[in-house]
């Protein structure tokens, strides 16, 4: 039996690590966590993936001790992989590239922005040239897009779900795909959507900026989170922490005394 290679390329905090999970569900895809092989089913499979996370307390989908892909891998016929682009090996091409998209709507910023500030930038990194990196993967390679937008909406998500299941020859498995969904769903999508109801209109420009100024210069590091967290909007921009020594002394000094900064020795 043929194995196919299946890769799908998701920039930081794209959800590439659920959606690996969910197209690995079927008995034809390699397990990529540990299953009971004698009662190997789309449903043991979710019950035992979400059980591990469960237990785990886990709030990121990602976590490479819980991999635990067969070294036999005769009796499958598809195996998933996701990685960001720019861990994308392009002398090792897969079978398929999958994309994932998210557009540049009002909601899909505020869900992006937002949720990487609640994972406190440590999780869902987005370096500088990534953004290049993943338009070079569609351009080089026959890759089927997934609308992460159709996955952030629980009334259009089963469509997206049957449509790449349909391109790659997969069934569809609604019970289990449901119960994985509604996991994600309510730990990375709920809140945002009720919270998105009470943000005015003029704010969601904020939001496209933080977006744009992300995909220009990868996510922020250290000293530029804790600056944009504390900053008067008066205060001078300030993306180095070794520019310090170059604001205005009065905003030096309120960073010392009322925020608890310690400067670094000045080169």
């Amino acid at each position: 039996m043929s194995l196919k290679k299946i890769t799908i390329v998701y920039l930081p905090g794209y959800a590439g690590n659920f959606l690996e999970a969910l197209f690995s569900l079927d008995p034809a895809t390699a397990p990529l966590w540990e299953i009971d092989n004698k009662n190997d089913t789309p449903l043991t499979r979710v019950t035992s993936y979400l059980k591990f996370r469960q237990n785990k307390k886990i709030v990121h989908m990602h976590d490479p001790e819980s991999k635990k892909v067969p070294d036999d891998l005769t009796n499958y016929r598809y195996i998933f992989k996701s990685t960001h682009p720019a861990e994308f090996n392009f002398q090792n091409f897969p079978d398929q590239v999958l994309l994932v998209d998210l557009d540049w709507s009002d909601f899909s910023n505020y869900w992006l922005m937002e949720s990487k500030k609640n994972f406190d930038y440590q999780l869902a990194r987005l370096r500088a040239n990534e953004p290049r990196q993943n338009l070079q993967v569609k351009k080089h390679f026959n890759t089927k897009i997934i609308s992460l937008n159709q996955f952030l909406d629980r009334q259009q998500w089963k469509k997206e779900y049957e449509k790449i299941n349909s391109l790659l020859g997969l069934p569809d498995h609604p019970e289990a795909a449901d119960k994985l969904y509604s996991f994600w769903y309510d730990l990375r999508v709920q809140d945002y959507v009720r919270k998105f109801d009470q943000v005015p209109p003029e704010q969601y420009s904020v939001y496209c900026r933080q977006r744009l100024k992300e995909e220009e210069r990868g996510t922020p590091g250290i000293w530029q989170i804790f600056y944009e967290r504390v900053k008067d909007p008066q205060w001078p921009d300030c993306e180095q922490e070794e520019d310090f020594f170059q604001l205005p002394q009065w905003i030096q000094q309120e960073l010392i005394s009322k925020f608890g900064y310690q400067p670094q020795k000045q080169v």
